[in-house]
């Protein structure tokens, strides 16, 4: 469990407008860092008396300290972040979510979400840019995949791995 009173302000804006159902927008060259450790805890319902709306959690223009790890994490909230920075990748390997949106973001480290279900749809668009391999095996989303303006790379082998992905939208 994560103590709220040793979150930042910047974390308690994010805790604000996710049990509001809002947009925790940061503005500017300088994104805040937020713990992926916060981040992981307000989507599984891992903070005392500090449920989320159910629009999910929706936040802009942070840097994420750490690898955000939903791995095999059941009935995660519609994730949407926008142009904000993972330099430890994400960890969404088996995770069942209602929707991810990473519009803009910038992901180092790649993106391993291996038999990841997804009830809407998948937005890596607008500016979205990953540098590692995105595995995406036998992962299932309900909804659409959209990849229109993301830039996929790897220097060191595969860069969007989608064997087995099933897209109903």
């Amino acid at each position: 469990m994560i103590d709220v009173n040793s979150l930042s302000d910047d974390e308690n804006k994010i805790l604000a407008a996710a049990r509001a159902g809002e947009l925790a927008a940061f503005d500017g060259d300088n994104k805040p860092k937020v713990r992926a450790e916060f981040l992981t805890a307000l989507v599984c319902g891992e903070i005392e008396n500090k449920s989320i709306h159910p629009k999910g959690l929706q936040v802009g223009g942070i840097e994420i300290e750490g690898e955000f790890d939903l791995e095999e994490r059941e009935n995660v909230p519609s994730l949407l972040f926008w142009d904000c920075y993972f330099p430890d990748g994400l960890l969404l390997r088996g995770a069942n979510l209602k929707h991810l949106d990473l519009a803009g973001c910038r992901i180092e480290k790649g993106i391993f979400a291996d038999r990841l279900k997804v009830a809407g749809s998948v937005f890596l668009r607008n500016g979205f840019e990953a540098k590692g391999e995105v595995r995406l095996p036998g992962a299932e989303i309900g909804g659409s995949l959209d990849c229109h303006g993301a830039k996929f790379e790897n220097d060191k082998g595969i860069a969007l791995n989608a064997d087995g992905l099933k897209v109903a939208g």
